[in-house]
C-alpha cells in the first residue's frame, strides 16, 4: 500500500509499471512487428470497415488514453504503428501521440519522388509513405493529437553494409516537420561501430535543434 501511494502504480500488460513524479508521457505500443490479430472481429474492423490495422490498434490506444486520465489527469499516451493505412473513421483523441514508423526507403529522400517504381528488398517504397505521412499529419492536427516520427536512418538487414544516407537525414527530417506537420522525432540509429553512425547522429541532432535551418 505504501509503495503504491508513493509511486502511483498502474497496470501495463498484467505487470506493475511505476509512474515517475512529473511524468507526462506513457507508452502504449504494439510489439516490434506486424503480426496483427486475424480473428473475425479484428479483420472486420481492419479490412471490411477499411480502418486498417493502424485504426484497429488506435481504437484500443484511444480507450487506454481516456482511462488513464482517471488516475493521471493530462497524461499523454504514445503509440507507434507500421501499418500506415489511413482509417476510414477512427481518429486519435487529444491525449494521443502517434509515432509514424518510417521511411520505407533510405536510399532516396522522403518526398522527392525518386523511388519511382522501385521497391526495397522487403517490397517497400517511399511513394505511398509520402502520401500517408501528410494525411496522418492533417488528421492529428485536426484532432488535437500529435504526430511524431519514429525514424530508422540505418540498415538493420545487413549491419556491415553502409547506408549512405547522410544527406537524406537532412531532407527527411525537414520534410516531415515542414511539409507533414510532425511535431517530434525519435531518431534510432544503427550500431555505433559502423558506417559513420556517430557523425549521422550528430548531424541529426543539429537538424532537430533547428529543423528550419
Amino acid at each position: 500500500r505504501g509503495m503504491i501511494d508513493c509511486n502511483r502504480m498502474v497496470m501495463s500488460w498484467g505487470r506493475p509499471t511505476f509512474i515517475a513524479e512529473g511524468q507526462t508521457l506513457f507508452s502504449f505500443s504494439i510489439a516490434d512487428n506486424q503480426c496483427n490479430c486475424t480473428c473475425r472481429n479484428c479483420r472486420k474492423i481492419a479490412i471490411t470497415q477499411k480502418e486498417g490495422y493502424s485504426g484497429l490498434y488506435l481504437q484500443m490506444a484511444n480507450k487506454a488514453a481516456i482511462d488513464i486520465q482517471d488516475y493521471f489527469p493530462g497524461m499523454k499516451m504514445s503509440t507507434y504503428f507500421y501499418d500506415h493505412t489511413v482509417p476510414a473513421t477512427i481518429r486519435p483523441n487529444e491525449y494521443m501521440i502517434l509515432f509514424f514508423c518510417g521511411p520505407e526507403c533510405n536510399n532516396h529522400a522522403w518526398g522527392s519522388g525518386e523511388c519511382g517504381d522501385n521497391v526495397t528488398v522487403i517490397g517497400a517504397s517511399n511513394n505511398c509513405c509520402d502520401t500517408t505521412a501528410k494525411q496522418w499529419g492533417e488528421i492529428c492536427n485536426e484532432a488535437g493529437a500529435e504526430m511524431w516520427l519514429y525514424y530508422y536512418p540505418t540498415n538493420y538487414h545487413y549491419n556491415l553494409v553502409a547506408c549512405p544516407n547522410i544527406f537524406e537525414i537532412y531532407y527527411d527530417l525537414t520534410y516531415v516537420i515542414n511539409e507533414c506537420g510532425f511535431t517530434g522525432v525519435f531518431y534510432e540509429g544503427g550500431w555505433s561501430e559502423y558506417t559513420f553512425e556517430h557523425l549521422k547522429a550528430y548531424l541529426a541532432s543539429r537538424v532537430l535543434w533547428d529543423p528550419y535551418m
